[in-house]
């Protein structure tokens, strides 16, 4: 299990997202929590991450063998208090960073995966740049499904952030297609020559 900090464009208040990964890889979003009105210390962060053990525990069957987090100060201390408490978990240190290392590398290599999330992450930034298209989005969302996507930044140094990020993007897509479609008279009006 992962437990990482992400914000995003509509609130951009810290959040914890924490993940859990499957003996067969695929990746679950176990427990998306809205941090903005807690305290920012190890003990609530180690309550958090409890409530997710517990949770997939508990609905999913699965038995969490390790936890990490991305060994910042307050996080680091989750971290210890975790293994102290349940010193049965392996807690390695900072396992986050050395995953965004090797997507690095990936990026570097510059295929059509490379590629692609060179343009994702183009598009992330442009949209997170334009508050009246975000806001004419959200409008859009709302009037054809009741609720908004939000648009995530990728955090370089939380690697599944980049997972989470291309994946609502993708999620996104649609909506953005019809907004194109409906106002795109207004959004090249935004002054930028890249609209």
């Amino acid at each position: 299990m992962s437990c990482l900090k992400f914000s995003t464009v509509s609130k951009p208040l810290q959040k914890k997202n924490v993940m859990v990964q499957s003996e067969l890889c695929n990746l679950h979003a176990v427990h998306v929590h809205d941090a903005s009105g807690d305290l920012r210390n190890a003990e609530e962060l180690l309550k958090q991450i409890i409530e997710s053990i517990n949770q997939v525990k508990s609905k999913w069957g699965v038995i969490i063998i390790a936890c990490t987090t991305d060994a910042s100060g307050e996080s680091r201390k989750a971290q210890r208090l975790l293994h102290t408490k349940f010193p049965h978990l392996v807690t390695p240190d900072c396992l986050a960073h050395q995953f965004n290392l090797i997507v690095g590398d990936l990026f570097k290599a510059k295929d059509d995966y490379g590629q692609y999330g060179d343009l994702a992450q183009e598009l992330i930034t442009w949209l997170c740049s334009k508050t009246y298209v975000l806001t004419l989005l959200h409008e859009l969302q709302m009037s054809t499904m009741g609720k908004t996507l939000t648009i995530i930044h990728a955090v370089l140094t939380q690697w599944l952030s980049h997972y989470l990020a291309y994946q609502q993007l993708l999620d996104v897509r649609p909506s953005l297609e019809l907004l194109i479609t409906k106002h795109e008279a207004e959004i090249r009006s935004t002054g930028d020559a890249c609209s």
